[in-house]
């Protein structure tokens, strides 16, 4: 599928295989000192002692698909990128928990990058600050090793794989941000723009779901509930007892 306003960024993908090295010790870096401790804060109470016991993001560099620039409502002190990012590298990570190695590799990752260079300023850098975030999660996935080890901690698969979404959500995903003033512009307002609206979401009703509930003596029902995801908020309805045409009524902001 072509997109007219998607451009190719293969110039742009030579100058990150060049910066790999530096970024990849950055990253260690912001891994080791901010992401360790989010995931020691959010894994159950006897996974605590989690953490990196080595970190090595490879060789091999993520890739730019695409990258798409807006020219339509969008100010003109600010310049507004959309950057398909993907990442399916070489990365070694090493984690240790109760004295057990766990291996994470064949670590892939995509989303959509949304970068803003803003306010642009009338000197060099030209450019007063950049704000970096995923529009919505970024698809992650990734192979646990040494699987007899993980045998030992019941679940902490599905509880990694769930930390990780969560903590990278946190960090970089829309409303959060990665803010680097390049001048000195006021780095909360890098951060925390003043938004341009507010979106209200109403969860109405659902019909005819499928029943989950079996009974042998009655019609088979649910309880359901409805999720909204948009960015790393993460919105829920209240669970409607033993009915397939459930209506919430119940609104978000």
């Amino acid at each position: 599928v072509f997109f007219p306003d998607v451009e190719r960024a293969e110039w742009l993908n030579k100058m990150i295989v060049q910066l790999w090295p530096f970024i990849n010790d950055m990253v260690v870096k912001i891994m080791k000192e901010t992401v360790e401790p989010e995931i020691q804060k959010n894994v159950p109470g006897f996974l605590k002692s989690i953490h990196f016991a080595e970190i090595s993001l490879g060789n091999q560099p993520p890739r730019i698909g695409g990258i798409k620039t807006y020219t339509r409502n969008v100010k003109r002190s600010e310049i507004i990128m959309d950057v398909d990012l993907i990442y399916a590298g070489d990365a070694d990570i090493q984690l240790s928990v109760k004295g057990i190695s766990v291996g994470i590799e064949d670590l892939q990752l995509r989303g959509t990058l949304r970068v803003i260079m803003s306010p642009l300023v009338p000197s060099a850098p030209l450019v007063g600050g950049i704000s970096v975030f995923f529009l919505n999660r970024p698809d992650i996935d990734f192979d646990l090793t040494n699987l007899l080890n993980i045998l030992d901690i019941p679940g902490l698969s599905d509880i990694l794989r769930g930390v990780v979404g969560d903590v990278v959500a946190s960090f970089v995903v829309l409303p959060n941000r990665i803010c680097i003033p390049l001048t000195d512009v006021d780095p909360y307002k890098l951060k925390y723009p003043l938004p341009d609206g507010v979106l209200r979401i109403e969860v109405t009703e659902a019909k005819d779901l499928v029943a989950k509930d079996i009974a042998v003596f009655k019609k088979g029902t649910s309880d359901p509930y409805a999720m909204v995801k948009v960015g790393a908020q993460t919105f829920r309805t209240e669970t409607k007892k033993e009915t397939l045409n459930p209506k919430w009524n119940e609104v978000f902001e």
